[in-house]
This record gives structure tokens, C-alpha cells and sequence, in this order.
């Protein structure tokens, strides 16, 4: 197998050679074609006076681009407060509770929600200490306003 690919590969270059050498003339060691004369250069385009319609955005237009660019900015950044005004007001009145969802509902873990403590049930350390440390917040708000 392998003496017959060399045996083609062979035959192909010495083939490559006599396949070049059939070009329009015949004859591989004929002098080259004249070279084909260069075209007359074109006359250079005329100048046109310069009119208004070339200088680009007028004044105008460009003013009124800021000035839209800035009222949606204004829109944008009223939008975000807004957001944020409403984000921390539905904080304070779900103090209690940290994913949202209303009591009884399951959570987004898929864990049921805990079992409210009867009236008269003491609390846990854990929620003990949240009320210490919620109160102590209070009053640091209240002494920094003064």
C-alpha cells in the first residue's frame, strides 16, 4: 500500500511540471507579455461651494438632545427613589417576617413556616436577644437625632 502512494506521488511531480508548461504560448521559456499600459489619470472633481446643509447638527438639535437626555436621566433617578422609598417602608411593616410571605404560607426553601408561640410562652434565647439588640438600635436613633 504504501509503494503504491509512492509511486503517485511520485508521478504527480514530475507530471506538475509539464502541466505548467502548457500555457497560451507553448512554450515555457517565451519572453513575458508587454505590460499593459496604464490608463490616463482622471481630472480632479470640482470643489463645490460649501453650503449650510454640510456643517452637521445645527445648534438646535443638539440642545434639544441634552436637554432630552437630561429629563430622562431626571425620570430614571426619581424612578429609583421612588422604589426605594417603597422598599424601605414595606420593610418596617413586615418587621416580623424576612421572605415576605404572609404567615402560614410555606417559604421559598419548601420548609413549613414555624408554629406562633402561644400568648403566654416564653420567648427563645434567640428571639431574646434580637429584642436586646432591636432596642438598643432604637435608641441610637433616638439619641442621633437630637
Amino acid at each position: 500500500m504504501s509503494r503504491l502512494l509512492v509511486i503517485l506521488l511520485l508521478a504527480g511531480l514530475l507530471l506538475a511540471p509539464a502541466a505548467s508548461a502548457q500555457q497560451p504560448g507553448g512554450d515555457p521559456f517565451a519572453p513575458l507579455a508587454p505590460p499593459v499600459p496604464a490608463p490616463p489619470p482622471e481630472p480632479a472633481p470640482l470643489q463645490q461651494p460649501a453650503t449650510d446643509e454640510d456643517e452637521g447638527l445645527s445648534s438646535k438639535v443638539i440642545w434639544l438632545t441634552l436637554g432630552v437626555g437630561m429629563v430622562v436621566l431626571l425620570v430614571i433617578g426619581l424612578l429609583i427613589r421612588r422604589d426605594l422609598r417603597n422598599t424601605v417602608r414595606a420593610g418596617r411593616r413586615g418587621r416580623g417576617r424576612r421572605s415576605g410571605a404572609p404567615t402560614g404560607a410555606p417559604s421559598r426553601t419548601g420548609k413549613p413556616p414555624a408554629p406562633a408561640r402561644p400568648a403566654g410562652a416564653r420567648p427563645r434565647p434567640k428571639d431574646a436577644h434580637r429584642a436586646k439588640v432591636k432596642a438598643a438600635r432604637k435608641q441610637r436613633r433616638r439619641t442621633r437625632s437630637r
